[in-house]
């Protein structure tokens, strides 16, 4: 039935409708089972983020290459005193409101 509409369209002048889709979501040979659960990243994570922090600190203490990646991202990221607020207040005139921004 599918053919033959296509058919009838493309005598008519119709162009057949392409769907488009992702190379990644294209099951073959190779992808056939791979699992894709319809959930978020955080749902993922809630079931079993006690085993996952607990990986995460076993591999600081015995990995030498996570403690240098660690290392390095406290020094050049987030530097010694952590990520903190800082406010940009301004007044009406778009001058930086100093007062305010040294209260909060």
């Amino acid at each position: 039935m599918n053919k033959l509409i296509t058919r009838i369209a493309h005598r008519l002048g119709f162009a057949p409708i392409q769907k488009r889709n992702f190379a990644g979501a294209a099951i073959k040979r190779l992808t056939n089972d791979w699992l894709s659960p319809i959930t978020s990243a955080d749902q993922e994570i809630r079931s079993s983020l006690s085993r996952l922090r607990s990986r995460c600190r076993e591999l600081e203490r015995n990995n030498d290459y996570v403690r240098r990646f660690l290392a390095g991202l406290e020094a050049n990221t987030l530097g010694s005193t952590g990520i903190g607020l800082q406010m940009k207040v301004t007044e009406n005139g778009g001058r930086p409101d100093a007062l305010a921004n040294d209260l909060i």
